[in-house]
Formats: C-alpha cells, structure tokens, sequence
C-alpha cells in the first residue's frame, strides 16, 4: 500500500481508525464482554499498523548521510511525545479516579444513613467506607479492599445488641408485629401459675425469634445497600477511564492534520 499511495493517507487512516479503537473503548461498561474489548484492541493495533509508516516516511527523503540524523530525531521526538502523552493521560486519569471515589464514597454513606441498620453496624460502615475509598492520592480501589469491607460489616452485623425495628411496610416488619403480639398474649397467659411453665419456654422462643427477624431484616438493609453501592462503584470507575480513553481519541483526531507534514521532499534536496 505504501507504494501505490501517499504514506500521507496511510497515516490518516491509521489516525481516523485509532481514534476510533479508543473511541469505542470509551463508550465500554463493566459489563461488557471481554469479546468485544478485544476486538477494540486489534481496531486500534490496526490502525497503530497503518501510523508506523510514519517511522520511514520521515526519513524517505533525507540523504544517505543524514539518514542517521533523521533516524535519531524522529526516535528522540516519539519518545518524547510518549512521555508527555502518559504523564498527561495518566494524571488525568488519577483525577478521575479520586473524583470517583469521593463520588463512591458519598453514595455509601447516604446508603448507610438511609438503611435501618443498628448503631454498632452503621458505627462499622462509615470506618470501613472512610478506609475503602480514601480521598487520598492512592487510586487503587481493588476489589479485595471492597471484599475486606463488606466481611467486616457481615461480622459486626452478626450481633443482636441495638438491632432495630425492621422497615415499616415490608414483610420481615409484618412478621415482627405479629411475633409481638404473639409474645404479649403469652405473657398475658404466664400470669396464670397454673401455665407459667409451659409460657416460659415459648416465650424465650418467641424472644429468638424476634431477634432472627430483626437479623434477616437487617441483612436484606445490607444486601440491597450493598448492591447499590457495587453498581455506582462499577458506574464511576467506568466513567474514570472512559473519559480518558475519549480524550486520547480526541487527542488523536485532532492530530491528525500532522500527518500531511510528513512525506516532503525538501527543494534543497
């Protein structure tokens, strides 16, 4: 293809359709699967393919002599832009990253806050959150940091001391109501010494039995908190990459009148 047309519309192409790999890249979700980020990788090896012409055109008219010159500069300048164009892309990036975990860290507390959790698992909650997603310079927010929050909320939330009443309107409150009610007739029953002994276990019974409904309660609280938590975490780290990969896209377009300086035959020469 180099000698039947311009390296010039080469490297435009290989340019356009780069920037259109990244492009596609940037518009991906966490659930996308990992067929198609593969065949956005080769879109974007391929148009890399057509770009690295790049490499002998700058150098096709230079003479015998200055070739190694030519060589040198269009090395030095490709390093060059490679360290510009990561320290750029990647500050941006961290930015992205920390904006998205105060983002995350602000939905969790709000879901905290909300749910009807006992003191001691909200108490919990809000330290492992705080530890989780730091607004520190660290970005990491790997999924193993996410895993050791979620087991030490589980075990603090496997203590009945302060369980609170469960949601009004939803099920697990309506069997709470009804134990109630059941534990206060049996009460009204043991005052009879005749069928003390025989309340006395059914009570303690009906006791634990609140106790569980309040626990399954206050994990379903939990489970939901949590899932929506996971799916603004997975939102906003998405978005934290997409916007750099769009970028690098539009950084790339916006390149692309470069590629008609190259292939030029100088008149001096």
């Amino acid at each position: 293809m180099y000698k039947s047309v311009s390296s010039r519309l080469l490297i435009s192409i290989g340019l356009v359709i780069t920037s259109g790999g990244l492009y596609m890249l940037g518009l991906l979700k966490t659930s996308t699967s990992s067929e198609i980020i593969v065949c956005c990788n080769i879109i974007i090896g391929l148009g890399l393919g057509f770009t690295a012409i790049a490499t002998t055109s700058s150098v096709k008219f230079l003479p015998v002599d200055k070739i190694g010159i030519g060589s040198g500069v269009v090395n030095a300048s490709r390093y060059v832009g490679q360290a510009l164009g990561m320290a750029l892309l990647v500050t941006i990036l961290n930015h992205n990253v920390i904006t998205a975990k105060n983002n995350i860290r602000t939905i969790a507390y709000n879901q905290i806050n909300e749910r009807v959790l006992s003191q001691h698992v909200k108490k919990v909650s809000r330290e492992q959150i705080k530890v989780t997603f730091s607004n520190s310079k660290n970005t990491n927010v790997s999924g193993g940091n996410s895993k050791k929050m979620k087991h030490q909320i589980i075990e603090a939330a496997k203590q009945g001391n302060g369980l609170p009443i469960p949601k009004h309107d939803s099920d697990y409150y309506n069997l709470y109501v009804a134990n109630d009610h059941l534990s206060k007739g049996m009460l009204s029953l043991g005052e009879n010494p005749l069928l003390s002994n025989i309340t006395e276990p059914v009570l303690l019974g009906q006791h634990k039995l609140g106790m569980g409904i309040k626990l399954l309660a206050q994990k379903r609280e939990l489970s939901e908190a949590f899932h929506i938590i996971k799916v603004n975490k997975n939102k906003e780290l998405s978005n934290a990459f997409s916007k750099v990969f769009k970028l690098s896209a539009i950084i790339i377009l916006v390149s692309l009148p470069l590629s008609l300086m190259t292939d030029r035959k100088s008149k001096s020469y």
